[in-house]
């Protein structure tokens, strides 16, 4: 069952990175003082890297008569490393050039997950209108109604494009 699970959420992914390819991705968050945001935090209460983006998804999931999603440090962590990835690497995909797929991330701060995804928006001018992007995209918004648990945001400004990255990471953790 999760092999099949993350075959699909890999489809999807792969779909998601092939509609930027022809020109239809989202734009990503761009928002005077974020850069602040990217800071990593070592609190015990998981902070919200992009404010105000779970709260939108929640919303989002409540039309949708979802559960709402709670902030996961360790999804905040693995989607920070793959936001500081993107901009250091400079590449736009769910796939990195080094082969590293957001599961490898999302693994890599540790969160063992049962079903686990990624969306990736860049140069939007607040956390509403990343999540109307992700809406808007069948493959994002497919991300944002699955039956995942927990969230977490990164937010990494690139000085290249002038744009902040925002990666989100939706799972379930193992039962």
């Amino acid at each position: 069952m999760r092999k099949n699970t993350i075959g699909l959420i890999l489809l999807i992914a792969l779909i998601a990175a092939w509609s930027f390819v022809v020109g239809h991705a989202v734009r990503s968050l761009e928002s005077p003082g974020n850069e602040a945001a990217s800071s990593v935090t070592t609190s015990i209460r998981p902070t919200e890297r992009v404010p105000g983006i779970l709260a939108a998804v929640n919303e989002y999931r409540s039309t949708k008569h979802l559960s709402p999603l709670v902030l996961n440090d360790k999804l905040n962590s693995s989607s920070q490393a793959k936001a500081h990835d993107l901009v250091t690497s400079q590449y736009w995909s769910h796939i990195a050039p080094d082969g590293q797929t957001p599961w490898d991330f999302i693994q890599g701060a540790g969160y063992d997950y049962q079903t686990a995804g990624e969306n990736l928006a860049k140069c939007y001018d607040s956390a509403d209108t990343v999540v109307t992007a992700w809406i808007a995209s069948p493959t994002h918004q497919a991300v944002l109604v699955a039956d995942y648990a927990d969230a977490g945001f990164g937010l990494q400004h690139n000085d290249r494009d002038n744009c902040d990255y925002v990666v989100g990471h939706f799972g379930t953790t193992l039962r």
